[in-house]
């Protein structure tokens, strides 16, 4: 476990590396031009949770050039972190290696670049970018390119008709990594409720998707580090970076054969705490107003979808709060330039009534977690 001072010495020195290889791409060390996309914490001064996300695209340059970079004109998003599959080649990869020691880059073994200061919020999350500290994964998430992902040295994962690119060894070791870290920085003052993937919270979106342990990288975020592979034999599941850097590979790379290559989303006991209030005003359920769910039926569902809902029951609070963040997460619906769907908008009270309940069935259709119907 990382205590508050050795965090802010790992994230300063992170930091430090991060604005150098951004400077060497002609980026900025933030996303301030050609518009400031940050904002203040809705707690005034730190983040509750963290967001994570997936590029969608095979270009990590091209990803960090969008955030950073002014030239690219992005006016419409931002994030804290970008992490890589893989030390790619070129000035990103030849300066990580340089100027990350031997224990930065094995707390991190492939580039984990600060985008953003972590004491702002910034573009990422839609309604929760005051709440949630943003991780982008390069990692193109869904795609018909099975020939693009060749050229990236990997195969896709087909999941219920949809082919995903797999997340790779070093950068899942990453991910767990800067979640503790976050957690360290943030004198372990986040909120478990509130680590999620962007999928859970807008209701357009499909990244981290099924290849990224969400309920894993969650576990760890409040538990520990990842040290050696020894250690994490559940890392056994994913497949090491393709790339030509040997030398930090050791601590990850696994003394025996992989396990089952169908068996690629381990689930693990989240320590999720119930603090017994709740941290979004929500509204309060209609008069007549039933659950046309079962609570475990709910969990079940919702925790499918990356919610932080089992594998053990979650308390009545507890699932609650998740139930209100996935009826929020319906606002995209709202939105004319997307699905434009204003009719499948919910009410956020907490209750799983009928119309709720279709729209766990419509998302989990949407995310391919279960067959559309016929």
């Amino acid at each position: 476990m990382l205590d508050y001072k050795t965090g802010l010495s790992i994230y300063t020195q992170l930091r430090d590396i991060s604005v150098q290889i951004l400077k060497a791409n002609g980026c900025l060390e933030g996303p301030y031009q050609p518009v400031t996309r940050t904002k203040r914490w809705d707690n005034a001064t730190h983040p509750t949770g963290i967001i994570y996300h997936y590029t969608g695209g095979v270009s990590g340059l091209n990803s960090m050039k969008w955030g950073n970079d002014p030239t690219y004109k992005n006016t419409v998003c931002s994030w804290h972190v970008l992490i890589f599959d893989r030390i790619p080649p070129g000035s990103i990869g030849d300066l990580w290696v340089k100027m990350a020691d031997k224990d930065m880059r094995h707390l991190f073994p492939v580039p984990a670049i600060i985008m953003s200061e972590w004491k702002w919020a910034t573009w990422h999350g839609n309604w929760t970018n005051g709440r949630c500290l943003g991780i982008e994964n390069r990692n193109a998430g869904y795609s018909q390119d099975a020939a693009g992902l060749a050229k990236l040295g990997k195969g896709g994962i087909l999941i219920k008709g949809r082919l995903w690119e797999p997340f790779t060894r070093e950068q899942i070791v990453a991910n767990v990594n800067m979640g503790h870290l976050i957690y360290a920085w943030n004198n372990l003052a986040l909120d478990p409720q509130w680590i999620l993937p962007h999928s859970a919270v807008w209701a357009e979106k499909s990244d981290t998707g099924p290849m990224f342990p969400i309920h894993l990288v969650r576990k760890h975020v409040f538990t520990g580090l990842a040290a050696t592979v020894e250690e994490e034999d559940w890392l056994a599941q994913y497949d090491m970076a393709p790339d030509t850097n040997e030398d930090d590979d050791a601590s990850w790379e696994f003394p025996f054969e992989k396990k089952d290559p169908e068996d690629k989303r381990p689930t693990f006991t989240t320590d999720v705490r119930d603090t017994g209030k709740q941290v979004v005003p929500w509204v309060n359920p209609a008069e007549g107003v039933v659950a046309t769910m079962s609570d475990d039926d709910v969990a079940t569902c919702l925790y499918a979808m990356g919610y932080p809902c089992g594998p053990e029951m979650p308390t009545s609070n507890q699932l609650n709060e998740q139930v209100r963040i996935f009826q929020h997460s319906t606002q995209a619906y709202a939105n004319p330039k997307g699905i434009n769907k204003p009719e499948w908008v919910l009410t956020v009270d907490g209750v799983v009534g009928s119309k709720t309940q279709e729209a766990i069935q419509r998302r989990m259709q949407q995310l391919h977690i279960v067959s559309p119907p016929r």
